[in-house]
């Protein structure tokens, strides 16, 4: 039963899919038979083929891309709501140091009015006492005495309304210095919620330049595998693309295969066997070390590594042998070919 694998990133508006049949235990051998089979070049070229091969070289780098941006997405989000907490603290912060500010001018004004008080009760018990010590001085009589007593009573009253006018004026100080505290204090929670602000935004702005920078390196990634792909001949077209058709299974969607194989593909002109090699031995790989993460048997990573590089000198025996074709000046069918061509070392990313 076929399977089919979505995976949808915006990207430039492109949606990739990637399909493949269930991994049978070999999936390789019988797709490099069907690669070398002699009628598996004769039909015109698929204009869709290259588009597909790009399509599987860049399905790791498309699913670490989803991966990549989901997480930074996810932590984006968490960054946007800090920057609404953030906004709203400033806000109700901005309010109370208004209503702070206010409570300065009340207790400001409660001050001078209570120094003004203060005066007054001040200058009323002084003059008392003058007027008291003018009486005193005069000759005693009972008329006199009665304005003495009367004043003494007034100087009483008016020594209380002093004191109590005193006591107004300290609270009114008091109140005034904690009224400045607050405001200080507000001000400076201003402060915090700003920077608060200031800080997600940042956040926020480095988290959309990594999401970019992703978006381009995988792009940038995506054009170099587009021109290589383009050099390419039909022959090797084809033959990656049936290749790894049977690799790009749901179990093989992670195979290890990059820009760097193509190269070495185009530099070392590998055929249609070549690549059939290259591509069931990083199939393999992949097999196992899949089966290795499922397990948990480590031995399989081993094995995964030498049977990949079993199958990988089969290329470079292949090499061998083209190369020692162009020094007899013969091809690797045996029909002459230019002697004056420059040879090449084998050579392969592993």
């Amino acid at each position: 039963m076929n399977k089919l694998k979505l995976f949808s990133l915006v990207t430039g508006g492109v949606v990739l899919l990637l399909t493949g049949a269930t991994a049978q235990a070999d999936p390789f051998t019988r797709n490099s038979t069907q690669v070398n089979s002699p009628n598996a070049f004769s039909a015109p070229l698929d204009k869709e083929v290259p588009d597909r091969l790009i399509e599987m070289f860049m399905a790791e780098n498309q699913v670490g891309l989803v991966e990549k941006v989901m997480t930074l997405e996810g932590t984006l989000g968490e960054a946007e709501n800090e920057l609404d907490d953030a906004d709203l603290t400033l806000h109700q912060t901005s309010i109370d140091a208004a209503g702070a500010l206010i409570s300065v001018v009340d207790a400001e004004q409660s001050f001078e009015h209570s120094k003004t008080v203060f005066n007054i009760a001040k200058e009323e018990h002084a003059e008392a006492k003058r007027e008291l010590k003018t009486l005193q001085s005069l000759p005693v009589s009972q008329e006199n005495n009665v304005e003495i007593n009367e004043l003494k009573r007034e100087i009483v009253r008016l020594r209380d309304n002093f004191l109590a006018a005193r006591a107004d004026r300290v609270t009114a100080k008091s109140n005034l210095r904690l009224a400045r505290s607050n405001a200080a204090l507000s001000e400076h929670r201003i402060g915090v919620a700003q920077n608060a602000v200031d800080e997600a935004k940042q956040k926020i702005a480095a988290l959309a330049v990594q999401i970019e920078v992703a978006h381009l390196a995988f792009d940038k990634e995506q054009e170099e595998v587009k021109v290589l792909v383009s050099e390419l001949s039909a022959e090797q077209l084809y033959a990656f693309n049936h290749s790894l058709d049977k690799a790009m299974t749901d179990d093989l969607l992670f195979l290890n295969i990059g820009t760097e194989h193509l190269k070495v593909a185009l530099e070392d002109a590998y055929n249609k066997q070549q690549i059939g090699l290259l591509a069931k031995a990083l199939g393999t790989e992949a097999l196992l070390r899949q089966a290795a993460a499922d397990t948990g048997n480590k031995k399989l990573l081993i094995e995964a590594a030498q049977k990949k590089e079993k199958i990988l000198a089969k290329i470079d025996q292949i090499e061998a042998e083209k190369l020692d074709a162009e020094r007899n000046g013969k091809s690797a069918f045996g029909i002459a070919s230019h002697p004056q061509k420059k040879t090449k070392k084998p050579s392969h990313s592993r």
